[in-house]
């Protein structure tokens, strides 16, 4: 699609699918932000030569997919402050120590190899199974369990240095 092409395309396209992404997000700042990364997404790898409806398809999915994607670390992130309020109150009283911790959560996991960081992730946080993490990162599954558990230790200690004691992470 050359540039006049595009021009037009966008012209007829921008307000129907800002439209939609605001009914799908609720949040007009958030829906013009998702309204732009998805034509970027468009133009970094554009459809092949196909009609008009089947390339507004491919764009509203291109948008939708970005919205679930923002959802779902939307969700990810509230889970692990909520779990981590819970583990450290035993109650949901004191979120924002939760929030804290978090912060502090992502400094240590800097502290960990990237392989490291990718298992944990993969394992605890997007939940795949041993299988899928050894096809994802190119081990073997009983490697993987040994690498977690490996990892899982290495936490552990870099946790129980800064003062963070077993019971919050049970």
């Amino acid at each position: 699609m050359d540039q006049t092409n595009f021009k037009a395309f966008y012209a007829r396209t921008s307000k129907p699918l800002w439209a939609y992404i605001y009914r799908i997000c609720g949040d007009a700042h958030l829906a013009e932000d998702l309204l732009q990364e998805s034509y970027l997404r468009f133009l970094q790898k554009p459809p092949r030569d196909t009609g008009e409806s089947q390339t507004r398809s491919y764009l509203y999915t291109i948008a939708t997919r970005l919205n679930h994607d923002r959802w779902k670390r939307v969700k990810v992130h509230e889970k692990w402050r909520l779990k981590f309020a819970e583990k450290k109150n035993g109650k949901l009283e004191n979120l924002d120590e939760a929030v804290g911790l978090q912060t502090d959560m992502a400094g240590v996991f800097s502290e960990l190899k990237p392989q490291e960081r990718a298992l944990l992730w993969l394992a605890y946080v997007e939940e795949h199974s041993h299988r899928s993490i050894g096809e994802i990162l190119g081990l073997k599954e009983k490697g993987v369990r040994v690498a977690l558990f490996r990892a899982r230790k290495k936490l552990a200690k870099i946790l129980s240095k800064k003062g963070i004691d077993a019971e919050v992470l049970a």
